[in-house]
């Protein structure tokens, strides 16, 4: 009877630490994402402070990445009609319109947009962060490997060997 009681009780705690677990993943990775937004954001202000807009932004924009961001990261540069006037990466798509992309259309609108999609281009899951140049003339978008809530619950229950969830069952 002991037994009994003591499984049970067992799994509801586990099942309480799972819960707990869980929402604490959430707002963790809400916490990890705005504070995300704000470091892109910076980055996108310092892009746009360093540019001029007078000159050949593909060139500036190749030779800024690596210094302000790393090797997995993406700068594209846009005008205000959604034409792609310089972008880091090398596959792509220059003669597609990017004015039905959420952060573009958000930015275009409010001066800043956020989205995460995977990417036609890369392949893969990305954070985009878009700003208004401070002088209006064209949208800088910044792209970043995103791997959201999963990879944190990865994370989490990673800690753990998988034997240990089934000692209890």
């Amino acid at each position: 009877m002991k037994k009994v009681v003591f499984g049970g009780f067992v799994k509801i705690i586990v099942i309480t630490l799972a819960i707990c677990v869980l929402i604490f993943s959430y707002f963790m990775t809400s916490y990890s994402l705005k504070q995300t937004e704000n470091e892109m954001q910076y980055c996108l202000n310092l892009i746009d402070y360093i540019l001029d807009y007078s000159g050949d932004l593909q060139e500036q924009i190749e030779a800024v990445n690596p210094l302000v961001l790393d090797s997995q990261s993406r700068i594209t540069v846009i005008d205000m009609t959604g034409r792609v006037i310089a972008d880091t990466s090398e596959e792509a798509d220059y003669s597609e319109n990017h004015m039905d992309r959420e952060e573009i259309k958000n930015a275009a609108e409010t001066g800043s947009g956020i989205s995460v999609r995977k990417s036609e281009t890369v392949g893969r899951e990305l954070l985009y962060y878009a700003l208004v140049s401070g002088d209006g003339s064209c949208i800088l978008r910044l792209a970043l490997p995103y791997n959201g809530k999963a990879a944190f619950l990865k994370a989490v229950f990673g800690l753990f060997p998988p034997a240990l969830y089934l000692r209890f069952w």
